[in-house]
């Protein structure tokens, strides 16, 4: 039980640091290159079990409003 948690932490943790880092790009190239970060993730919490596909869609939903948001940021 103990490492489970310790895994569900990690994976928060990476999580928050993503959002955090998407937040404070400083250029588009930057919030594009963190696109794959953000589908790499969403494919390794598609892969693991114990995550449901509900909270995995819904941060999905997350980062890509996250995205969207800080590129309109930049461009205008």
């Amino acid at each position: 039980m103990i490492s489970v948690i310790d895994e569900i932490r990690a994976v928060r943790l990476e999580t928050i640091a993503l959002h955090f880092r998407i937040t404070k790009a400083d250029c588009f190239n930057e919030v594009r290159s963190f696109e794959s970060d953000v589908l790499a993730l969403m494919w390794r919490l598609e892969t693991d079990d114990r995550v449901s596909k509900l909270d995995i869609d819904n941060l999905g939903v997350v980062f890509t409003m996250a995205l969207k948001s800080r590129r309109h940021e930049l461009t205008f």
